[in-house]
């Protein structure tokens, strides 16, 4: 046995004594240890191995490698838990700044805005389908709901991906997909082309501030379970469907098209109408239209949708 090999089992001992006593401070905390577990057989003439069993006990020792009580006493890093409590307290963020925009707008029947607004309504009862929680929701998830390191990181994953600028962009596009498809079902193609027609912008309200999807839904799943036998339900379905159409041509007042021909293009004048700016189609330009039309224009909806929509 050399020097060296004599000094590297002393400080593997040390450092499995001062190991031992981390996880029996764990279990005080309520922490299951059976997953941890920073011991292992290391042949002791191996001076290199030695050392660097030593340097693996010295970081689990440290105090940069803690640890919290998921679920059942489920152990889950410390950091891990701390990052996770930091995408929620942006996702708050969020969530406080859609409620400042849209809080004191009005809610949509089919008979137009009603004296009720988002906050108020929200404030009532738990409204389904708004993208941020109701108004006075605030996310604060105590690590013993956590089960898992793999279950709080689907957690952070799914609020990473609300909190992304792109978020109602795509969540705008899976419910007109949704909605096409279902409306299939209802046999009322004025249903199915009012949907096709509104403007991202629209749909937005539609889907936000009035009770139009829960409506549809229902309407839905009435066709599909072939609740439509008799002759009052008919009258009931008519009366649904109106009701749904009124309801988009609300949405249509409060949420204007533009107008191609209120549409300037850089570069176009009265003889030449077809030349325009290369780097920014007429498409694009109609849906930046749309959006700086709705918020300046539109009494009701003021607030700027573009970090939204």
């Amino acid at each position: 046995m050399t020097k060296a090999n004599e000094n590297a089992r002393a400080k593997v001992k040390d450092a499995e004594r001062r190991a031992r006593g981390k996880i029996k401070r764990l279990q005080k905390k309520g922490i299951r240890t059976g997953s941890i577990s920073p011991f292992k057989n290391v042949d002791q003439s191996n001076t290199r191995e030695l050392n660097r069993y030593y340097n693996s006990l010295e970081k689990f020792i440290s105090r940069s490698t803690r640890f919290v009580a998921g679920a059942d006493g489920t152990p889950i890093p410390y950091n891990a838990y701390r990052d996770y409590r930091r995408v929620e307290k942006e996702w708050n963020k969020v969530h406080n700044k859609y409620w400042r925009k849209f809080a004191d707008q009005p809610f949509l029947t089919a008979y137009g805005e009603t004296d009720t607004t988002m906050g108020m309504r929200s404030r009532m009862g738990h409204v389904k389908g708004l993208p941020y929680g109701d108004i006075d929701y605030e996310r604060m998830t105590p690590a013993d709901k956590i089960r898992s390191l793999k279950d709080l990181q689907r957690r952070k994953k799914a609020l990473e991906t609300e909190i992304s600028p792109s978020y109602q962009r795509k969540r705008t596009k899976e419910l007109r997909k949704n909605m096409l498809e279902f409306a299939q079902y209802l046999n009322n193609p004025k249903i199915v082309n009012a949907i096709k027609k509104l403007t991202n912008e629209q749909l937005f309200v539609l889907q936000n501030f009035t009770d139009f999807v829960p409506l549809f839904y229902h309407r839905y799943n009435g066709s599909v379970d072939g609740q439509n036998d008799t002759v009052t339900d008919a009258m009931e379905d008519e009366a649904m469907n109106d009701h749904l159409l009124m309801t988009i041509e609300q949405v249509k007042a409060s949420a204007p098209k533009a107008k191609r021909s209120d549409i300037k293009i850089k570069g176009q004048n009265k003889k030449d109408k077809t030349k325009g700016v290369k780097n920014k189609t007429a498409k694009t330009l109609s849906r930046e239209y749309n959006e700086r039309n709705f918020v300046e224009n539109s009494s009701k909806y003021s607030a700027d949708l573009r970090g939204f929509v």
